[in-house]
Formats: C-alpha cells, sequence, structure tokens
C-alpha cells in the first residue's frame, strides 16, 4: 500500500493537521472531539477505491455510453488527466462529508493526497464478435488504453449502461496503484448504536434510509450483506475468535429473521441477545459471506457492551483482521483493548530478535500466537489545544501505542479512592 496523506485545515473542530493512512487506523481522545469525523473521512477514501463514487466524476462529464455512442455505436474514447480525477475527489468529500456526518452547515476544508503521478489516460470502447464458432455473440469491450488492465466485457444488448464501464475501470486503476497487493474491494461502516439499529421496525428503517447519514449508509450496506450469497472465503480462523467473544453466532431463520444461534444450543430472535451480541451481529454476518482480505471497515468503538475479558479478545481479533489481509479504522476509548493491541505489537519485536523468550512468553501466559507489525499501523490522538480548536496529532507506536489519556484517569482514580478508603477507616478508627 502507497501512502495517502489527508490535509485537513478544518473539519468541524480539528484544525491544520494531517494524516497517513495505513491498514490499522487507532483514532484515540476524549469525547466530542472529531474521531468519527476522522473515521469517516478515511473510510471515504476506500468508499470511492472500493464503490461506484466516482460515477459522479463521469456524469459530471456527460460520459455515459448512451451519449458517446450516438455519435458512433462500433467505438470511441475519452481522455482525461488523472489530475482532474483527484480534483474532483477532493471536491466531492466535501459534500460526502456533509451529508454523512448529517450537517449541511458544517466547515469542511481537507484534501486528499493521493500517490498517483499525472498522467492522462484514455478509456475506449468497442464492439466485438464472441463465442464459439456459429454462434457468436456481439459485446461491448470497455478497457483502458495503453495499460495492462482487465477489460469490461457486456452484451451489446444490454441497456442503461451509463457510466457503469468507466467507473469499474478507473476504480481498478486506482486500486492497483494505490493499494497494490492488498486488493480492497468493499467497505462497510459498523456505527456506534448499531445494534439498535437492528431492532427498530423496518417502517422506521426505511425513514433513516433515506436522510443520507452514516446510518443511512449502515442499514443499506446491512441489507447488502443479509441478502448476498456467501463468497469463498477462509475466514474460518475469524469466526472462531469472534463467535467465541459472542457465545454464539448469528445467522437467519427460514423467515429470513435474524437468530443469535448460542453455543449452548438455545436459539433467540436477535432482539432478545445482549446488547455486546447485537454489536457484533453485522461483522458475523458480513465474515460469514465475505472474504475479510477483500474488506475495509470502519468499527467505531468495537469494545462497546462488551466486559473487560471480551475486550482483550476484541484486540486479538483485529489484529488477525489486519493479519488476514483486511484494513480498520478504530475509534476507541478503551485502555483494555490499546494494553492488548501493544502486547502483540511488542511481541512482534520479541519474537523478530529471540523467538526462544517469545516461545517462554506465549506460553507462560497462555497468549495465542499472534503479531503485529508496528508498520501496519498509524494512531493518532485528538487533544483540544489553548485555541478552543483541535489538535490530531500522531503517536509514535514503536513500544506500543501510548494511552496517557486513560492512564492518567486511572492513577488519578486509584490515588483519590485509596486516600478517601484511608480517610473513612481513619474516621471509624476515630470514632470508636
Amino acid at each position: 500500500m502507497k501512502p495517502i496523506k489527508l490535509i485537513i485545515n478544518e473539519l468541524g473542530a480539528i484544525r491544520e493537521s494531517s494524516i497517513e493512512i495505513k491498514p490499522l487506523m487507532v483514532l484515540s481522545g476524549e469525547s466530542g472531539l472529531g474521531k468519527s469525523y476522522l473515521a469517516i473521512l478515511v473510510h471515504y477514501v476506500y468508499k470511492f477505491l472500493t464503490e461506484l463514487r466516482l460515477q459522479g466524476f463521469f456524469l459530471e462529464k456527460k460520459w455515459d455510453y448512451e451519449s458517446l455512442s450516438k455519435a458512433n455505436s462500433e467505438s470511441g474514447q475519452i481522455s482525461f488527466n488523472t489530475s482532474s480525477v483527484i480534483s474532483w475527489i477532493n471536491e466531492d468529500v466535501n459534500e460526502y462529508m456533509k451529508t454523512t456526518i448529517g450537517n449541511p452547515q458544517l466547515k469542511i476544508d481537507v484534501k486528499i493526497e493521493l500517490p498517483i503521478e499525472s498522467r492522462n489516460l484514455s478509456l475506449s470502447y468497442r464492439t466485438e464478435m464472441m463465442g464459439l464458432v456459429g454462434k457468436e455473440e456481439l459485446f461491448l469491450v470497455f478497457q483502458l488504453d495503453g495499460i495492462n488492465s482487465r477489460a469490461y466485457r457486456i452484451s451489446a444488448d444490454s441497456k442503461n449502461i451509463g457510466t457503469v464501464p468507466w467507473t469499474f475501470i478507473l476504480q481498478n486503476y486506482l486500486c492497483e496503484t494505490i493499494l497494490g497487493n492488498d486488493s480492497i474491494d468493499q467497505t462497510m461502516a459498523l456505527v456506534p448504536g448499531r445494534g439498535g439499529l437492528l431492532n427498530i421496525p423496518l417502517t422506521l428503517q426505511d425513514k433513516v434510509k433515506r436522510d443520507g447519514s452514516i446510518y443511512t449508509e449502515f442499514l443499506k450496506d446491512w441489507d447488502i450483506v443479509r441478502s448476498m450469497s456467501p463468497r469463498k472465503n477462509n475466514n474460518e480462523s475469524l469466526l472462531k475468535t469472534l463467535r467465541s467473544i459472542n457465545g454464539g453466532q448469528i445467522a437467519l431463520d427460514s423467515d429470513q429473521n435474524l437468530v443469535y444461534k448460542m453455543d449452548s444450543g438455545q436459539d433467540l430472535p436477535i432482539t432478545a441477545a445482549a446488547s455486546s451480541v447485537k454489536e457484533l451481529a453485522p461483522l458475523d454476518m458480513l465474515l460469514s459471506k465475505y472474504p475479510a482480505n477483500g474488506l475495509s471497515l470502519l468499527f467505531e468503538e468495537p469494545e462497546a457492551h462488551l466486559h473487560p475479558t471480551k475486550q482483550v479478545s476484541i484486540a486479538d481479533f483485529i489484529v488477525q483482521m489486519i493479519n488476514a489481509g483486511a484494513h480498520v479504522q478504530i475509534t476507541t476509548h478503551s485502555d483494555y483493548f490499546l494494553r492488548r493491541i501493544n502486547d502483540r505489537i511488542i511481541l512482534h519485536k520479541i519474537k523478530e530478535h529471540d523467538n526462544a523468550l517469545y516461545e517462554q512468553i506465549i506460553n507462560e501466559y497462555q497468549y495465542s500466537n499472534l503479531t503485529i507489525t508496528p508498520s501496519l499501523i498509524c494512531a493518532y490522538i485528538l487533544l483540544r489545544n489553548s485555541k478552543g480548536g483541535v489538535d490530531v496529532r500522531q503517536q509514535n507506536i514503536e513500544e506500543g501505542i501510548p494511552y496517557d489519556t486513560f492512564s492518567s484517569v486511572l492513577e488519578d482514580g486509584i490515588g483519590h479512592s485509596l486516600d478517601i478508603q484511608m480517610k473513612y477507616s481513619r474516621l471509624n478508627y476515630d470514632t470508636k
């Protein structure tokens, strides 16, 4: 993966900051500073790399197949410079953020720096006879000229082709150029309170789907996940970890209702399941159908409604996801979660230098054989500055992700609690 840099001049309260995207993004800081805004901004990058958002670029130029083929139905070509695509993306991100966050008045001034060289691209179409001798059919072939890329073929009888072929071809070009071997081709946002959304009536869900927010996006993606056929994948280990956290798995019954199938053998409707189960239900369903190595996931507060022992387990699960080839963006308030990620970072370093010591440690603490290299991680903390704005600071993770804002609360809390208990003990002693 080549570096993608996001320059944030203004995004809500965030000012004059920048971040770099890596497979695992960890965003922490106090509530209300803009972690979700930042996570959604990163998520947007994966949206235009994996979905049909780039259709807007071609629609703006009126480059749909039906319009172009009026002049020549057998062949044609459109040309543009990659800089014009990047300019369009930097305009589109502002509209996406305002709509998705649900605040059209939000002040946004951000720039996405993509590792794409400025070059002219030509997209062409032509008709071609294909098939067995005597059974040939006429096809339309769309391709990126002069570059070794996959052609897009559809029947010449197809209707409403529009801008879809161009979009897929440009999207594949950007993905291959930027992401390389990572090959991400699907993204999903697991929003805060997602478990509660699974409980609301369909009529209310339909209303939410019309408001254009990140919750709209989640519910529409959730509909797709529920209805999609399973794709061949190697997610067995991931699902085993996730289902051990949940104490069961998520499935659809014969009436397409969501069911929590407990390890004890009991089946419950999802509405009767614990909050922690509902929060992770969409992820269980997604991984049962879609390979992790093609997935980007915006995972807000993965520790939500989980006991500390399970917060540790969900951290291990995230490390497994990254090692399986997924990209994950995390917002978190959990020191348990970060401590466990840090353990896996340090264990990676120990394993590199002394494998015998590594084996001794994981056997002593009964840890699974699981590590993560720091080069796959970027961690940022959001801090309020003296001017009332918010700064985004990259954290040095060579020795693990710092969690100063958490540890200070713990240290103060423990110190205060001990002092209160001592004063109470003295009070009891003095009154005897």
